[in-house]
C-alpha cells in the first residue's frame, strides 16, 4: 500500500541542551533521548509522520491524546537490556500501557544489515502497540495483537513523499527459516499471552 502524505509537524526542542539528555514535545509525544538535538528532532518528526499515516489507515481522525506517549531513547540495546532485566538477551525495545502515562523503551541504534532487527522497526512496532490499545482497545488474540504491530512496523517513507506499508518483515527471515513449525491443532493457553504487558 502507498500513500501520499503531506503533514505539518510541530516539534519544540530545547535551544540548548548541556545534560546528555534532551526532551522533545510534540502533538502526541513526549521523547527524552541520549543523543543530540538534530537527531531527537529527525526521531519525533518520523513519529508523528507514522502517527498521521496509522490514523490514514484505521481512519481514526487527528487529535491531541490526553496522556502523550513518553519515549525514553537509550544509546543501543545492551543499554536497553540493562533496563528491561535478567531475562531480556532478545529484547530490542518494549512498551508498557499504565493508566498514569504509557511509555516505550527504544534503542537509538540497534542492527544495520539488510536483515536486521533495526530502531525504527523496533520504535514503530513498539508504537503501533500504543496506538492499537489507546484508539481501539479490546480483547484480541495474541497473533493480531502482534500482527498489526508488525505489519506497521516495516513502514517506509520514500525521498518522493510516498510511504510503503506492509513491506516484508526480512527481519524474520531468520526465524521462519531457522524455528521449527506450530502446527495448527496446538494452542497456546490464554493465560500464556498478556497483550497489557508486552515485551517483544
Amino acid at each position: 500500500m502507498i500513500i501520499r502524505l503531506i503533514t505539518a509537524l510541530l516539534v519544540a526542542v530545547p535551544a540548548s541542551a548541556s545534560a546528555a539528555w534532551i526532551k522533545a514535545d510534540s502533538t502526541h509525544f513526549v521523547v527524552y533521548g541520549d543523543t543530540t538535538e538534530v537527531q531527537l528532532r529527525k526521531f519525533v518528526e518520523r513519529l508523528e509522520k507514522f502517527d498521521t499515516v496509522l490514523r490514514i489507515v484505521t481512519g481514526r481522525a487527528a487529535e491531541t491524546p490526553p496522556n502523550k506517549l513518553m519515549i525514553f531513547v537509550v544509546r543501543d540495546v545492551s543499554t536497553l537490556q540493562k533496563f528491561a532485566g535478567p531475562k531480556s538477551k532478545n529484547v530490542y525495545g518494549f512498551y508498557e500501557p499504565q493508566i498514569t502515562g504509557s511509555f516505550a523503551l527504544i534503542p537509538r541504534t540497534a542492527g544495520t544489515g539488510e536483515y536486521d532487527l533495526d530502531s525504527v522497526t523496533v520504535l514503530y512496532h513498539e508504537y503501533a502497540h500504543h496506538f492499537m490499545l489507546q484508539y481501539f482497545p479490546a480483547g484480541y488474540p495474541g497473533w493480531y495483537v502482534e500482527g498489526f504491530a508488525e505489519y506497521f512496523s516495516t513502514m517506509e517513507f520514500r525521498k518522493d513523499g510516498a510511504v510503503a506499508v506492509g513491506i516484508p518483515a526480512k527481519h524474520r527471515f531468520a526465524s521462519l527459516i531457522i524455528d521449527s513449525a506450530f502446527p495448527l491443532t496446538r494452542s497456546r493457553s490464554l493465560d500464556s499471552f498478556n497483550p497489557l504487558n508486552n515485551m517483544d
